[in-house]
């Protein structure tokens, strides 16, 4: 059971980007880290975008950038832990990181391989800009509209979570309507580089 969980400390949205961010410049110490920090953000601020391939639908265009910005987060730790084993941990350790944002975000990262995909609906969030207060402005987001204790309990990892699964679905969904799915990810991922800092 995971209960090192702290459900007071976690990703929260106070603010999103307009212009898509990049990770700091001195983790290009860590080339191959790097590219992976910036393909999360590169996949993530294309959730909302709209499919430029008639191959493809908007819709589908946009599940497969939720299941490929989560792939690559995972795959982040994946990563350390096979080219960097002494730091093995440093990005996500499940039994030792309490945010549980960072534990939904591999959760949906195992069903979207696993059992399904994330079927994603579209709002309009009110947003005011840094340098115009005055006025505010609708933008439209996608969210993640499955997301539940039932989809999740589908996967064998959740049994470590099954207390407090209902919780972390609730703050995960606050969250992530705030600024959308894609501005949630693209936070996690900003924020957490700090856990990098050991391999500089």
């Amino acid at each position: 059971m995971h209960n090192h969980l702290d459900f007071q400390n976690y990703t929260k949205m106070e603010y999103g980007h307009l212009i898509i961010p990049s990770p700091d410049e001195k983790y290009q110490k860590l080339p191959d880290i790097y590219d992976r920090l910036c393909a999360v953000i590169y996949f993530a601020s294309n959730i909302d975008s709209k499919s430029n391939r008639s191959i493809m639908s908007d819709k589908a265009h946009s599940e497969a950038m939720v299941r490929a910005a989560l792939c690559e987060w995972v795959a982040i730790e994946d990563y350390i832990s096979i080219a960097c084993p002494e730091y093995k941990g440093a990005w996500f350790n499940e039994y030792v990181h309490s945010n549980p944002i960072l534990h939904m975000l591999k959760l949906l990262r195992n069903f979207n391989v696993h059992i399904d995909s994330s079927r994603l609906e579209k709002e309009l969030i009110r947003v005011m800009l840094p340098f115009d207060k005055d006025n505010q402005y609708d933008l439209e987001k996608a969210y993640i509209s499955n997301v539940s204790v039932d989809s999740l309990e589908k996967l064998h990892g959740a049994r470590k979570y099954i207390s407090h699964l209902p919780k972390m679905v609730d703050i995960f969904n606050e969250q992530q309507r705030e600024w959308g799915i894609s501005g949630l990810i693209i936070k996690c991922t900003l924020d957490n580089t700090v856990n990098l800092d050991v391999l500089l």
